[in-house]
């Protein structure tokens, strides 16, 4: 059976642009015990779409909202192994954290400035990994496959870009190899670790 929003509910909607915290915070709808606001559809819904299809969205959105939140419920109630699950959530959550808190840490701290001379010694170094193959040969390096054999090293000035890309990844690993060790010599440096005997 379709769930129908009332017509006039979202027409109301769309039409209270005022920007005020109440008209943010206004309820729209509640499903269970939770409610939807306002704030919460605005952020969702594309602005600036033409009337009619803002009041699809809207209808679409609100309908969706309700459906998530009563199929939650129930499946909630009805799943067994729930404790699996808080388990999987909190190692996700973990991981998230940990991957934004990185990734916070690169953009403070890890220099952006990468010379020519840098990149130039990261080639010299690692040539064994700009050799002609079948991959770059099919790839963006295919304009040389004429001019270049099977196993020749590509020359420096058409390897840049992949140069550049592959320094800043081994510099992020390198970063966070090192804080990863500074965190955890730390810790045990100030007792936060502690190791019990059996």
């Amino acid at each position: 059976m379709r769930l129908v929003i009332p017509i006039v509910i979202v027409s109301l909607l769309l039409i209270s642009c005022t920007q005020s915290k109440e008209k943010d915070d206004a309820l729209i709808v509640k499903a269970g015990n939770k409610t939807l606001i306002k704030s919460d559809l605005d952020e969702n819904i594309p602005a600036n779409l033409p009337y009619n299809d803002s009041v699809i969205a809207v209808e679409h959105y609100i309908r969706r909202w309700i459906t998530d939140v009563l199929m939650y419920d129930i499946a909630e109630k009805n799943t067994n192994d729930m404790a699996q699950i808080n388990r999987l959530v909190e190692n996700y959550k973990k991981s998230l954290v940990i991957y934004h808190y990185q990734e916070q840490l690169i953009n403070e701290k890890l220099s952006k400035n990468i010379t020519e001379q840098d990149l130039y010694k990261y080639y010299e170094n690692n040539k064994e990994k700009f050799r002609m193959d079948k991959y770059s040969a099919q790839g963006i390096f295919m304009n040389l496959a004429d001019s270049l054999a099977f196993g020749d090293i590509i020359p420096f000035e058409y390897v840049k870009p992949v140069v550049r890309e592959m320094l800043v990844n081994q510099q992020k690993i390198d970063f966070l190899k090192e804080t990863e060790a500074d965190i955890y010599q730390r810790a045990l440096d100030k007792g936060v670790v502690k190791f019990y005997k059996e």
